[in-house]
């Protein structure tokens, strides 16, 4: 096995961490739900929507976002949307010395086009990364209507809490808005 593969295995036995980090959410069997849970309905929601949004962004860009996106969780932990702890305020700059740390492990080409990605991901100033993001913020959603808003109702967030956290990137795409506007009336029963 050539450097390069050695070290694509090696990432690929590193990242295995992710299956078994917990999120705050809740899956509707009332388990928390795992980062790999996370990213494949993501996944999923981008794959049953592909044809409603395939004119407007770059579909494989935005299937490799949403694998990666929460990668870097592996070392700098996952921080609850509605946080109000030390944690959201240091959030930022864990991240990026995680995103350093985990893609360096990669060949170096490899590891620039990932991290690159993850950059794009969280600048969101594309078109495609703002629609993962809102696809991201739209996942959770889901789960905590199907949930009836137990992590909401647990940590005492306010609905304008959740509608503004949650519109910030819905108005970058029609769907986006739409299914937004849909959840925010579906949600409404549960406060």
């Amino acid at each position: 096995m050539d450097s390069n593969t050695h070290k694509m295995i090696a990432f690929l036995r590193e990242i295995d961490k992710f299956k078994f980090m917990e999120r705050e959410i809740y899956n509707s069997d009332g388990r928390k739900e795992t980062n790999t849970d996370h990213s494949w309905h993501l996944a999923m929601f981008l794959l049953l929507l592909e044809t409603e949004v395939k004119d407007r962004i770059d579909i494989l860009k935005a299937f490799k976002m949403i694998l990666i996106h929460d990668l870097v969780e592996i070392y700098a932990g996952d921080t609850f949307a509605f946080d109000t702890s030390e944690a959201k305020k240091t959030k930022e700059a864990r991240e990026l010395e995680a995103a350093d740390k985990l893609f360096k492990q990669l060949p170096q080409k490899l590891g620039k086009e990932l991290h690159d990605l993850w950059n794009e991901y969280e600048s969101a100033k594309t078109k495609t990364a703002k629609f993962v993001k809102g696809l991201d913020r739209i996942q959770a959603f889901n789960q905590n209507i199907m949930t009836k808003g137990r992590i909401y109702k647990e940590h005492n967030v306010s609905l304008d809490r959740v509608i503004k956290y949650k519109r910030e990137y819905a108005d970058s795409d029609p769907l986006l808005k739409e299914i937004y506007a849909s959840f925010i009336e579906e949600t409404k029963k549960h406060f």
